[in-house]
């Protein structure tokens, strides 16, 4: 969706499997919960987080020394990084 100022709402965005292999080798994490996100820019990005047996989202602790694994946010996000066409993206 492109509103004058640039393309807003992505077309897709594809992560890399070892993302979400990192946030579920966390030992609590029972599930992924997508959360939506505005940069700088005003590009809306998905961003993805573990989510416990209470529902609660496992967030970074210096305790758990596992800063990089707990949130996912970088992704090929199109339009600019876009994967071949399929029905879903045309």
């Amino acid at each position: 969706m492109n509103t004058g100022g640039g393309n807003i709402l992505p077309v897709c965005e594809t992560f890399d499997r070892s993302a979400f292999d990192a946030l579920l080798s966390h030992p609590d994490c029972t599930g992924i919960r997508l959360y939506s996100s505005m940069d700088a820019s005003l590009m809306l990005h998905t961003i993805a987080v573990g989510v416990n047996i209470k529902n609660e989202d496992i967030l970074p602790s210096a305790v758990s020394g596992r800063l990089e694994n707990d949130i996912v946010e970088n992704s090929m996000r199109c339009p600019e990084d876009c994967p071949p066409s399929s029905p879903l993206n045309i």
